[in-house]
């Protein structure tokens, strides 16, 4: 199972061709970074967006309270919690709002 939606790996390709894109799973690359921190399940915590992401879970809070990132809170100052279908959603929306600029 791929992290990244095929629609963001392709846009990616096709931004950035030299770089080195697999759609492949991350635990088929071997010493892959992301493959120990890959988490199945339907929710990410903060600090998973934040690795998915390389960025700080500071940011990741930002974006969720700004509005820019859908999340849901456990409880009233309890943890956020992001779908992982919204996290491919806000790539994806991410790329779509910087394409126009990159070319």
């Amino acid at each position: 199972m791929s992290l990244i939606d095929p629609a963001v790996l392709q846009a990616a390709r096709e931004l950035c061709p030299g770089l080195p894109l697999d759609s492949a799973s991350p635990s088929s690359a071997p010493g892959n970074v992301a493959a120990a921190t890959h988490v199945e399940g339907r929710f990410l915590t903060t600090r998973q967006v934040a690795e998915e992401l390389a960025t700080t879970e500071n940011d990741v809070v930002e974006l969720i309270t700004c509005g820019q990132l859908v999340a849901i809170r456990l409880s009233d100052h309890g943890q956020w919690r992001v779908e992982r279908a919204q996290l491919e959603a806000f790539i994806q929306h991410a790329y779509e709002r910087t394409a126009p600029q990159t070319r």
